[in-house]
């Protein structure tokens, strides 16, 4: 996978990467709503930023200070279809994991040779690998 690059960030891009965070294993996937600073990031994220900011930090120690950083509000959709707001800093996203998601109808899979016990769990792996994503079976 090529690394893209993050400066690019705009409101309404679909991004999935993970973060630097020592205790967060998460890969993040939703939408930009907002690109904001400290102080609007601050109204969303509460005292959990700077929790989040001194986790990060442990692992990049020429973090900058959390009032000079960007933020980005980003839009997820949890397994149950709630909508959820998650506020990152962009110098929080480890490169490395970072991409834009194309957005497309949608994609036909066709799996042979499955039978109807082993389906549910593929289907299952594929949402949990890509919540963002609606998967179903079609016969």
């Amino acid at each position: 996978m090529s690394v893209e690059d993050i400066s690019n960030l705009a409101v309404g891009n679909r991004i999935r990467f993970k973060t630097k965070a020592v205790h967060d294993n998460v890969y993040w996937s939703g939408t930009v709503t907002a690109i904001c600073g400290y102080d609007v990031a601050r109204q969303f994220g509460g005292q959990n930023l700077d929790i989040y900011y001194q986790d990060v930090k442990r692992i990049d120690s020429t973090l900058r200070p959390a009032e000079n950083l960007t933020y980005f509000i980003l839009k997820t959709t949890l397994a149950d279809g709630t909508n959820t707001s998650e506020v990152f800093a962009v110098e929080w996203v480890d490169i490395s994991t970072f991409e834009y998601v194309e957005s497309t109808g949608y994609r036909d899979i066709r799996i042979y040779g499955i039978d109807d016990n082993k389906i549910k769990d593929v289907l299952g792996s594929i949402q949990e690998l890509y919540p963002d994503y609606v998967a179903e079976v079609l016969n």
